[in-house]
């Protein structure tokens, strides 16, 4: 079994209409239909995601605040303002 990881977006039905999420999720349930449920940033949980579309595989899902940290350092974002 893999223990990679694939970019899919899902969707969730709301009562006002959809809600779209493109996240890295774990290869096993990353299949085009499954429902899943994700792990918000308050450590809960959300159920009735499905995956509408898979993209590609990673070995590990990429550090966004590593990313942007570098980005900023890369451009001088990072520096003091005068």
């Amino acid at each position: 079994m893999s223990k990679g990881y694939k970019q899919c977006i899902l969707v969730r039905k709301t009562d006002g209409g959809e809600i779209r999420e493109t996240s890295y999720i774990p290869e096993r349930f990353a299949v085009v239909g499954n429902c899943i449920r994700i792990k918000n940033e308050d450590d809960t949980w959300t159920d009735g995601w499905v995956v509408k579309h898979v993209g590609h595989y990673t070995d590990a899902p990429p550090d966004w605040k590593k990313n942007i940290r570098k980005h900023r350092q890369n451009t001088g974002d990072s520096l003091p303002k005068n």
